[in-house]
Protein backbone atom coordinates (compact mmCIF):
# COMPACT_ATOMS: atom_id res chain seq x y z
CA UNK A 1 0.00 0.00 0.00
CA UNK A 2 2.68 2.39 1.24
CA UNK A 3 4.51 1.30 -2.18
CA UNK A 4 1.80 2.33 -4.54
CA UNK A 5 0.85 5.62 -2.32
CA UNK A 6 4.77 6.99 -3.06
CA UNK A 7 4.91 5.75 -6.69
CA UNK A 8 1.45 6.86 -7.80
CA UNK A 9 2.26 10.61 -5.66
CA UNK A 10 5.77 10.23 -7.79
CA UNK A 11 3.75 9.90 -11.44
CA UNK A 12 1.33 12.62 -10.37
CA UNK A 13 3.40 15.41 -9.47
CA UNK A 14 5.48 15.42 -12.81
CA UNK A 15 1.84 15.52 -14.94
CA UNK A 16 3.64 17.09 -18.46
CA UNK A 17 5.99 14.00 -18.29
CA UNK A 18 3.48 11.11 -18.92
CA UNK A 19 -0.13 11.44 -20.88
CA UNK A 20 -2.99 12.79 -18.99
CA UNK A 21 -4.66 9.65 -19.95
CA UNK A 22 -2.07 7.93 -17.23
CA UNK A 23 -2.05 11.01 -15.12
CA UNK A 24 -5.40 10.36 -14.49
CA UNK A 25 -5.86 6.72 -13.95
CA UNK A 26 -3.35 7.25 -11.39
CA UNK A 27 -4.83 9.65 -9.69
CA UNK A 28 -8.02 7.85 -9.82
CA UNK A 29 -5.66 4.89 -8.42
CA UNK A 30 -3.86 7.11 -5.72
CA UNK A 31 -7.88 7.86 -4.76
CA UNK A 32 -8.71 4.10 -4.12
CA UNK A 33 -5.09 3.39 -2.41
CA UNK A 34 -6.08 5.82 -0.05
CA UNK A 35 -9.66 4.71 0.82
CA UNK A 36 -8.06 1.13 1.75
CA UNK A 37 -5.95 3.18 3.87
CA UNK A 38 -8.77 4.36 5.68
CA UNK A 39 -10.33 1.47 5.77
CA UNK A 40 -7.59 -0.49 7.51
CA UNK A 41 -7.33 1.82 10.01
CA UNK A 42 -10.67 2.36 10.62
CA UNK A 43 -10.68 1.80 14.34
CA UNK A 44 -8.71 4.68 14.49
CA UNK A 45 -12.28 7.03 14.27
CA UNK A 46 -13.72 5.33 16.74
CA UNK A 47 -11.27 4.86 19.43
CA UNK A 48 -11.03 7.65 21.90
CA UNK A 49 -7.67 9.50 22.36
CA UNK A 50 -6.95 10.96 26.13
CA UNK A 51 -6.66 14.54 25.42
CA UNK A 52 -2.87 15.88 24.65
CA UNK A 53 -0.95 17.88 22.65
CA UNK A 54 -0.10 15.30 20.09
CA UNK A 55 -3.17 13.48 20.08
CA UNK A 56 -4.54 17.37 19.07
CA UNK A 57 -1.69 17.73 16.23
CA UNK A 58 -2.48 14.06 15.00
CA UNK A 59 -6.20 14.85 14.02
CA UNK A 60 -5.41 18.11 13.09
CA UNK A 61 -3.17 16.19 10.43
CA UNK A 62 -5.42 14.14 9.59
CA UNK A 63 -8.03 16.87 8.97
CA UNK A 64 -5.43 19.21 6.81
CA UNK A 65 -4.49 15.66 4.71
CA UNK A 66 -8.42 15.10 3.73
CA UNK A 67 -9.66 18.37 3.19
CA UNK A 68 -6.11 18.99 0.73
CA UNK A 69 -6.83 15.96 -0.52
CA UNK A 70 -11.12 16.43 -1.12
CA UNK A 71 -9.32 19.61 -3.04
CA UNK A 72 -7.23 17.64 -5.14
CA UNK A 73 -10.03 15.29 -6.08
CA UNK A 74 -12.80 17.85 -6.77
CA UNK A 75 -10.47 19.82 -8.74
CA UNK A 76 -8.82 16.69 -10.61
CA UNK A 77 -12.39 16.61 -11.66
CA UNK A 78 -12.97 19.95 -12.48
CA UNK A 79 -10.27 19.61 -14.99
CA UNK A 80 -10.45 15.92 -16.46
CA UNK A 81 -10.26 15.33 -20.43
CA UNK A 82 -11.00 11.85 -20.18
CA UNK A 83 -12.42 9.68 -17.45
CA UNK A 84 -14.49 12.44 -16.13
CA UNK A 85 -15.09 14.47 -18.74
CA UNK A 86 -18.82 14.06 -18.65
CA UNK A 87 -19.11 15.72 -15.15
CA UNK A 88 -19.48 19.20 -15.76
CA UNK A 89 -18.27 21.58 -12.78
CA UNK A 90 -18.18 24.78 -14.16
CA UNK A 91 -15.29 27.22 -14.83
CA UNK A 92 -12.29 24.92 -15.58
CA UNK A 93 -9.53 28.06 -15.03
CA UNK A 94 -10.62 28.00 -11.29
CA UNK A 95 -9.94 24.34 -10.89
CA UNK A 96 -6.78 24.33 -12.62
CA UNK A 97 -5.63 26.62 -9.95
CA UNK A 98 -7.39 24.75 -7.06
CA UNK A 99 -5.94 21.58 -7.99
CA UNK A 100 -2.19 23.42 -8.78
CA UNK A 101 -2.51 24.33 -5.42
CA UNK A 102 -3.97 21.45 -3.31
CA UNK A 103 -1.75 19.05 -4.88
CA UNK A 104 1.25 21.04 -3.17
CA UNK A 105 -0.41 21.36 0.44
CA UNK A 106 -1.47 17.50 -0.21
CA UNK A 107 2.12 17.04 -0.39
CA UNK A 108 3.02 18.68 2.33
CA UNK A 109 0.28 17.49 4.23
CA UNK A 110 0.53 13.60 3.46
CA UNK A 111 4.07 13.74 4.67
CA UNK A 112 3.62 15.41 7.38
CA UNK A 113 1.18 12.74 8.85
CA UNK A 114 3.70 10.17 7.77
CA UNK A 115 7.00 11.88 10.09
CA UNK A 116 4.24 11.56 13.33
CA UNK A 117 4.85 7.89 12.67
CA UNK A 118 8.79 7.85 11.71
CA UNK A 119 9.45 6.98 15.66
CA UNK A 120 8.06 3.42 14.95
CA UNK A 121 9.97 3.31 11.69
CA UNK A 122 13.21 4.31 13.04
CA UNK A 123 12.85 1.42 15.55
CA UNK A 124 11.74 -1.45 12.75
CA UNK A 125 14.88 -0.70 11.43
CA UNK A 126 17.13 -0.28 14.36
CA UNK A 127 15.13 -3.88 15.11
CA UNK A 128 16.15 -5.18 11.66
CA UNK A 129 19.52 -4.00 11.03
CA UNK A 130 20.88 -2.16 13.97
CA UNK A 131 21.52 0.99 15.38
CA UNK A 132 24.40 2.09 13.21
CA UNK A 133 22.03 1.07 9.92
CA UNK A 134 19.30 3.52 11.94
CA UNK A 135 21.77 6.50 12.69
CA UNK A 136 22.60 6.36 8.72
CA UNK A 137 18.97 6.16 7.14
CA UNK A 138 18.42 9.40 9.69
CA UNK A 139 21.35 10.60 8.28
CA UNK A 140 20.43 10.35 4.94
CA UNK A 141 16.56 11.55 5.16
CA UNK A 142 18.16 15.01 6.34
CA UNK A 143 20.73 14.85 3.38
CA UNK A 144 17.81 14.49 1.39
CA UNK A 145 15.87 16.79 3.26
CA UNK A 146 18.58 19.75 2.59
CA UNK A 147 17.80 19.47 -0.83
CA UNK A 148 14.43 21.29 -0.60
CA UNK A 149 15.35 24.31 1.63
CA UNK A 150 16.19 26.24 -1.85
CA UNK A 151 13.30 24.48 -3.70
CA UNK A 152 10.18 25.56 -1.02
CA UNK A 153 11.77 29.29 -0.55
CA UNK A 154 11.43 29.58 -3.79
CA UNK A 155 8.74 32.18 -5.87
CA UNK A 156 7.19 28.77 -7.73
CA UNK A 157 6.67 26.94 -4.32
CA UNK A 158 4.70 30.17 -2.70
CA UNK A 159 3.25 30.53 -5.85
CA UNK A 160 1.76 26.88 -5.66
CA UNK A 161 0.89 26.79 -2.23
CA UNK A 162 -1.22 30.21 -2.70
CA UNK A 163 -3.12 28.93 -5.62
CA UNK A 164 -1.22 31.18 -8.16
CA UNK A 165 0.81 30.47 -11.06
CA UNK A 166 2.01 32.95 -12.50
CA UNK A 167 5.60 32.06 -11.52
CA UNK A 168 5.12 28.09 -11.97
CA UNK A 169 7.25 26.60 -15.06
CA UNK A 170 7.75 23.02 -16.45
CA UNK A 171 11.56 22.57 -17.96
CA UNK A 172 10.87 19.78 -20.38
CA UNK A 173 14.69 19.51 -21.19
CA UNK A 174 15.62 18.98 -17.10
CA UNK A 175 15.13 15.04 -16.54
CA UNK A 176 11.82 13.99 -14.72
CA UNK A 177 13.78 12.01 -12.65
CA UNK A 178 15.06 14.94 -11.24
CA UNK A 179 11.83 16.60 -10.79
CA UNK A 180 10.42 13.34 -8.54
CA UNK A 181 14.06 14.02 -6.36
CA UNK A 182 13.15 17.75 -5.71
CA UNK A 183 9.13 16.76 -4.67
CA UNK A 184 10.39 13.68 -2.39
CA UNK A 185 12.89 15.68 -1.03
CA UNK A 186 10.18 18.39 0.07
CA UNK A 187 8.10 15.28 1.08
CA UNK A 188 11.04 13.99 3.44
CA UNK A 189 11.85 17.77 4.61
CA UNK A 190 8.36 18.59 6.36
CA UNK A 191 8.35 14.73 7.63
CA UNK A 192 11.44 15.62 9.74
CA UNK A 193 9.82 18.67 10.51
CA UNK A 194 6.78 16.96 11.59
CA UNK A 195 8.50 14.35 13.74
CA UNK A 196 11.05 16.97 15.12
CA UNK A 197 7.42 18.78 16.58
CA UNK A 198 5.44 15.37 17.05
CA UNK A 199 8.75 14.89 19.79
CA UNK A 200 8.56 18.17 21.08
CA UNK A 201 4.66 17.93 21.94
CA UNK A 202 5.46 14.39 22.82
CA UNK A 203 7.98 16.18 25.30
CA UNK A 204 5.49 18.45 26.49
CA UNK A 205 3.17 15.71 27.49
CA UNK A 206 5.05 13.74 29.26
CA UNK A 207 5.89 16.57 31.63
CA UNK A 208 2.23 17.39 32.20
CA UNK A 209 1.14 14.34 33.10
CA UNK A 210 4.16 14.11 35.21
CA UNK A 211 3.54 17.20 36.91
CA UNK A 212 -0.35 16.08 37.39
CA UNK A 213 0.75 12.86 39.05
CA UNK A 214 2.87 14.91 41.39
CA UNK A 215 -0.23 17.33 42.16
CA UNK A 216 -1.75 14.27 43.15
Amino acid sequence: MYVLLLSSIAVLFVPRAFPLLLHEIVGTVLFCVVLFHIYIFRDYFHYKQPKSFTSFYKNLLILLTAVSFCIVIISGIGISHYLFSAIDLGSGRIYHQLHAGSVFLFLIFAFMHAGFYFDRFFALISDALGKKAKLAIICALYFIAANALPLIFSYEFFDKITFNQSFSFFDDKRSVWLYIVDNFSIGIFFALLSYNIYRLLLTLDIKRIRKQQNDI
